[in-house]
């Protein structure tokens, strides 16, 4: 397993126990190393529809798209 999956495989667990500004922290580790990570880019959105951030969360959706 990569630096990047370990990495990503502990923010998704923290995102799914409800640690959002962990899991943040990580999505934007991920995201300073390698920027287009489509499964980074969609989490993060999700992130931020969680947090009822739509603006934010559509971005990210669009970018992960894109890429």
């Amino acid at each position: 397993m990569s630096a990047l999956d370990s990495l990503l495989r502990t923010a998704m667990l923290h995102h799914h126990s409800g640690r959002l500004d962990e899991a943040e922290a990580h999505y934007r580790r991920i995201l300073k190393t390698a920027p287009r990570h489509p499964q980074t880019l969609h989490l993060m959105g999700m992130l931020h529809l969680k947090r009822g951030e739509p603006k934010k969360a559509i971005g990210a959706l669009k970018r992960a798209i894109r890429v």
